[in-house]
């Protein structure tokens, strides 16, 4: 499912997210007994930002980023997918703009 691709997905780039300096704050685990309803929500901040990223097995993804200091939102990705998931690609436009700003 995809839930358990995104873990794998955190686990091989736990190095490039530690670089960003964000550090994991909480992980609510919303628990069904369907599989498909399931979802996580991974919340993460470091100096500057506090981000949450939701998957949910149904396919969909959202990505937040809060600007710490104004709570301003100030990048946002929605997604849904049907088919197995490149989180690669769209993991790196997260990480790029945190590195950036």
């Amino acid at each position: 499912m995809i839930i358990d691709d995104f873990k794998l997905w955190l686990k091989s780039n736990e190095e490039r997210i530690l670089q960003q300096g964000l550090r994991l704050v909480d992980v609510y685990k919303n628990i069904t007994e369907k599989e498909i309803e399931k979802s996580v929500v991974y919340t993460y901040e470091n100096f500057k930002y506090i981000s949450q990223l939701t998957i949910r097995n149904d396919g969909y993804i959202n990505i937040e980023l809060l600007q710490k200091d104004s709570e301003e939102m100030v990048f946002y990705m929605y997604c849904k997918t049907d088919k197995k998931i490149m989180f690669e690609s769209l993991f790196d436009n997260y990480l790029y703009y945190i590195s950036q700003n």
